[in-house]
């Protein structure tokens, strides 16, 4: 699954929802943008998250991404 602002924040949450990973397989999510710190996806599924340091809406959730083995947010500084 892959989305952008709230689209990624929609990815994540599908990505973590048990009753649709139980009709879908679902192995990787994409956000880039997105508020998904607060999301805890599942052991079996990557999340790879795009940020920059100007983008406000990343950090409404106030909470910065976890650092996992599967789960990776790259930043950058577009200024």
């Amino acid at each position: 699954l892959a989305g952008h602002s709230q689209g990624g924040l929609a990815a994540a949450a599908m990505a973590a929802d048990p009753v649709l990973r139980e009709r879908f397989s679902i192995g990787a999510v994409i956000t880039a943008g997105a508020p998904v710190g607060t999301i805890v996806l599942p052991p079996d599924v990557v999340g790879i998250h795009l940020e920059h340091g100007t983008d406000l809406v990343t950090a409404l959730d106030a909470q910065p991404n976890p650092d996992t083995p599967r789960r990776t947010t790259v930043r950058t500084d577009l200024s």
